[in-house]
Parts: C-alpha cells; sequence; structure tokens
C-alpha cells in the first residue's frame, strides 16, 4: 500500500488568470460555460512523493469566479460552483444582488462504463451525472457525489442619492452583507450546521459603524423530525429562533421547508398516521398552497407561502376532509378513506363539526383558477372550510417571523 499522507506542502507551480485556451492540465476533462479564465496551482509533498494537489478555478469575461476543482491525492475531488450575481428588486439609489455557491464531493474511485460518460462543455466528471437545473455543472441525486455545503451571499449597496464622483460614492455608502450557509454530514437533507453572518456597515468619512454578527445553528436528525442541539453566537437572532418551535425548519432547502413544516402542523392535529405530503409546485397562480383531498398532499406555490401559518392552513383543511370522511362522507376520495380507516369513526362531540365541513365540501367552489381577488369572491371566502382554516391560521402567524426570511423567500434559497 502506498502512503498519501502529507503534513507539509510546498508550492510546485503558480498559474494566475490565463485565457483559457492555454488549460492544458490533464485533471480537468471539461471546462464550465461562460469560463474565458483559469488560474491552476500544484502542490507537492518534501516527505511524501506520492502527494500531489492541484487547484484549478475558472473566472468569466469579468474576472468573477465561476467554479473550483480541488482534485487531492487520497480525497474525493470537491467541486465548487458559483452562482451569477442575480438582480433583485431594489430602489432608484441603490444595488441589491445575490448569488448561490454549492460545494460537492465527487468520488473518483467509481466511475462507470464508458457508455456512461458524460462529455461536454457543461459537465465532465467521468462519472454517471444528472445535471441539476439550477447549477447546471453540478449532478444531482447522484450515488457518486455529496453536497458539502450550500452558500447564499446577498449584498446591499446603498449609493449617496446624488452620486456626482467616485469619490463621493467611496465616501458614503452603506453595505449590508448576508451569508447563509448550510453544511452537511452524512445526511443528505438536514444539515449539521446552518451559519448566519451579517455584515451591516457604513463608511462616512472614514468611519465605519457596527462590524459582523453571526449565529451557528447545530442541527441533528431526531426520529422523523429535526432539532435545534446547539447555537453559539448572535444573542439577538439566537433569541428569535429559540423562542420559534418552528426554528429548526426555517433555513433547509425550500422543499425540505414544506415537508417538516407540514408534517409539524399535522402532528399539532393529531394527523400524524395518514403520512401527509407536501410538494413545492411554483407558479403565478392567485393561491399561495392548497390541499389535494385526493392525494392527501399539501402543495406549495409561492416561495413566501412556506411558512407555518400557510401549513397550518392547509393542514386544517386535511382536518376537515378526514373529519367528514370520519362521519361517513359519501363518494369519499382515497385520502378520505384512508382516514375513515386509520382514525375510526366521527366522535360524537364532532359530528355538529363533522356535518359542516361535509356540506362545506358539497358547495365548495370549482372555478377558483378563474377567480382573481379571492378574498372578494363569497362562495369560496365565506365557505365553512376557509373559514376554519383561516381561523387556524392566525394561531400560527406569530411563528411565521425569522432572521433573513426576506432574502431567503426572495431567492428560493
Amino acid at each position: 500500500m502506498i502512503s498519501t499522507n502529507c503534513t507539509r506542502k510546498v508550492l510546485l507551480s503558480n498559474v494566475v488568470k490565463k485565457d483559457i485556451k492555454k488549460l492544458v492540465t490533464p485533471m480537468i476533462e471539461y471546462t464550465p460555460r461562460g469560463a474565458t479564465k483559469y488560474s491552476h496551482v500544484q502542490f507537492s509533498s518534501p516527505e511524501n512523493p506520492n502527494y500531489s494537489h492541484e487547484i484549478v478555478s475558472f473566472f468569466d469575461k469579468d474576472s468573477n469566479i465561476i467554479g473550483r476543482v480541488s482534485r487531492e491525492t487520497g480525497k474525493p475531488d470537491i467541486y465548487t460552483e458559483y452562482g451569477a450575481w442575480e438582480n433583485l428588486d431594489s430602489t432608484y439609489d441603490s444595488v441589491t444582488k445575490y448569488r448561490k455557491i454549492k460545494r460537492v464531493a465527487v468520488s473518483r474511485n467509481k466511475a462507470v462504463p464508458e457508455s456512461h460518460i458524460v462529455v461536454g462543455n457543461e459537465t465532465g466528471f467521468r462519472f454517471d451525472l444528472q445535471k441539476d437545473s439550477d447549477l447546471p455543472m453540478l449532478p444531482k441525486n447522484n450515488v457518486f457525489t455529496h453536497v458539502i455545503s450550500e452558500e447564499l451571499q446577498h449584498l446591499y449597496k446603498k449609493m449617496p442619492r446624488f452620486n456626482l464622483s467616485k469619490e463621493c460614492e467611496e465616501a458614503d455608502r452603506t453595505v449590508l452583507y448576508t451569508g447563509i450557509t448550510r453544511r452537511y454530514g452524512n445526511n443528505p437533507e438536514i444539515p449539521n450546521q446552518i451559519s448566519l453572518k451579517t455584515n451591516d456597515m457604513v463608511f462616512k468619512n472614514g468611519t465605519c459603524g457596527r462590524g459582523t454578527t453571526s449565529t451557528n445553528l447545530f442541527l441533528q436528525k431526531s426520529g422523523k423530525d429535526v432539532k435545534i442541539n446547539s447555537y453559539e453566537g448572535d444573542k439577538y437572532t439566537i433569541n428569535e429562533i429559540s423562542k420559534n418551535p418552528f426554528a429548526p425548519y426555517f433555513y433547509l432547502r425550500p422543499e425540505v421547508k414544506a415537508k417538516y413544516i407540514t408534517k409539524r402542523c399535522a402532528k399539532e392535529r393529531g394527523l400524524t398516521p395518514l403520512n401527509i405530503k407536501s410538494s413545492v409546485k411554483l407558479n403565478d397562480g392567485n393561491s399561495g398552497a392548497y390541499f389535494s383531498s385526493n392525494k392527501g398532499e399539501v402543495c406549495y406555490e409561492k416561495k413566501d407561502e412556506i411558512v407555518p401559518s400557510t401549513a397550518a392552513h392547509e393542514i386544517e383543511h386535511a382536518y376537515q376532509h378526514a373529519l367528514a370522511a370520519q362521519n361517513g362522507k359519501t363518494n369519499p376520495t382515497s385520502y378520505e378513506k384512508r382516514a375513515f380507516n386509520l382514525l375510526g369513526k366521527c366522535p360524537k362531540t364532532k359530528k355538529v363539526e363533522a356535518e359542516s365541513y361535509e356540506n362545506a365540501i358539497e358547495n365548495y367552489p370549482s372555478n377558483l383558477d378563474k377567480i382573481k381577488n379571492l378574498r372578494e369572491y363569497s362562495p369560496y371566502w365565506d365557505n365553512e372550510l376557509e373559514k376554519g382554516a383561516r381561523f387556524r391560521q392566525k394561531q400560527f402567524e406569530s411563528y411565521d417571523n425569522y432572521p433573513h426570511r426576506d432574502i431567503i423567500e426572495e431567492t428560493g434559497f
């Protein structure tokens, strides 16, 4: 066996921002789309002739880094993709933008047969890759890779209203930098650490305002749930999070957040045995979310609706349909049949409530996709199902706000 350990590195070569056409290093089997320049650094070890560590970085025409590959002896390849800076809606005298960064590890010991090799200018690892629609160069749901971290960088610059010179711009501006990072261990769904960092500074006549604040949340999978194991850092942020029972879910990926918030609300309503599913299918319709009584699923259609109050509203519909089924509702859906089988007959104390829901289900409007303003549409707004769901929703609205919520929803992070 050849040892690959290394305790001391020495720089072997260093190439800084050369034309991508001159890239000849054998470790790279592709170049990222949009790359015009590259840098290449290589290390060796005076203690171990078998050791090598190469890092290749890719840059676009504006010298922004867009990708980096690290290949080190005895370790999986580490690929980092830097998403493009994207603009958010902002006022005329400010610049607001963000980008996403994702790091994955790719095992080089599990190459697939030649017929499955992916080649081209978007992907090129010699593994069976599936493209991620958001980050095209990275693999998605691939057995040879695992995500190390996902990061959101958000930069807000408040520029002077009367910007007459570059000197004025440098002398008076506000910079707000928000960084949110998920760090993953062995669980591909639940990060073991979430870091929240804000750098809020005001430059004026050479002075600087508030500096960096940071908070770390350490998460743990607990049975079929998630809990925050510990906190460290900014006391204000920790206080805002620690008093919110839904906090362990807020900084997860949208589809994972939806899953756990939905499950938590279902548990609160005694519906855990029905295993109600969730999905995220964003669109421009007039609904933020809905409950499907056929599938037994809550579907979220707006980024800003993946919150406890919305989940509570839709789970209340799940409860209403279940109670109607328990009371012997005619022509039950598959979900309603499951509710009757698993939850049993309707308790006598709830029969009046169940009958009102049966009647509301029969009279529920079916043309909601054609209604522009649901609040002004009485057959919907005054239906007992909706009235009951809105009442339940209000009980959870205090849990909806949490640190960095706005930027997370705007970017879909």
